[in-house]
């Protein structure tokens, strides 16, 4: 399966915030990331992937796995936010945002 979004007619990217990384089993299978994406012919837009050290629905080890699979993604852990970033600093999220629709 070879995936590139440069068929999208614009530039998209993604910031993702709290993100389960789901697995393969039974109900799960259906958000999961295919196997073999990103492939290495992939073309990638940028990705954010933000999570806070102390989200207390889904832990920080879901950040981890991403990175892993998506390696070229800017990638960071912030503290104090929990799972639905009612509190703490949101400065670096709304800063990947702005600098998407910088470019």
């Amino acid at each position: 399966m070879q995936s590139s979004w440069s068929g999208m007619g614009r530039r998209s990217s993604s910031v993702t915030v709290a993100a389960p990384f789901w697995g393969t089993a039974d109900w799960e299978a259906e958000w999961a990331l295919p196997g073999d994406w990103p492939s290495g012919e992939s073309e990638l837009p940028p990705i954010f992937l933000f999570h806070s050290r102390d989200d207390e629905e889904i832990s920080v080890d879901h950040l981890e796995r991403y990175a892993e699979r998506l390696p070229d993604a800017t990638v960071q852990v912030l503290d104090g936010n929990g799972h639905l970033y009612d509190r703490g600093d949101l400065t670096p999220i709304l800063s990947a945002v702005w600098s998407l629709s910088a470019s």
